[in-house]
C-alpha cells in the first residue's frame, strides 16, 4: 500500500495501472510519479509471483497426497485379493 498525503492510501495495483493525467493530481513531480508507477508495478509483480509459488507448493503437496493415495488403495486391493484367493484355496 503506497501512501499519498497525508490520508489518501491507493493500493499499489491501482497506481501501476492508473493514467498518468490521474496520478498528477495526487504526485505533482513527474519524475516521482514514474518511481512510484514502478515501485507499484513491481510490488504488484511480487505478490502475484508469491501467489503463485504458493500455488505451486500446494499443487506439488497434492500430487505427492494423491500418489501416496494411490500406493495405499494399491496395497488395499492387492490384500483384499490375496485374501479372496486363500479362501478359494481353503474352501
Amino acid at each position: 500500500m503506497v501512501f499519498l498525503h497525508c490520508c489518501l492510501q491507493l493500493d499499489s495495483s491501482v497506481i501501476a495501472i492508473m493514467e498518468d493525467s490521474d496520478l498528477s493530481k495526487y504526485v505533482t513531480l513527474f519524475g516521482d510519479r514514474i518511481a512510484i508507477k514502478q515501485y507499484c508495478r513491481n510490488a504488484v509483480c511480487d505478490e502475484k509471483a508469491e501467489t503463485n509459488k504458493t500455488g505451486i507448493r500446494t499443487e506439488l503437496r497434492l500430487v505427492k497426497l494423491r500418489t501416496k493415495l494411490a500406493a495405499i488403495n494399491a496395497r488395499v486391493l492387492c490384500c483384499k485379493m490375496q485374501v479372496k484367493t486363500v479362501q478359494t484355496i481353503v474352501h
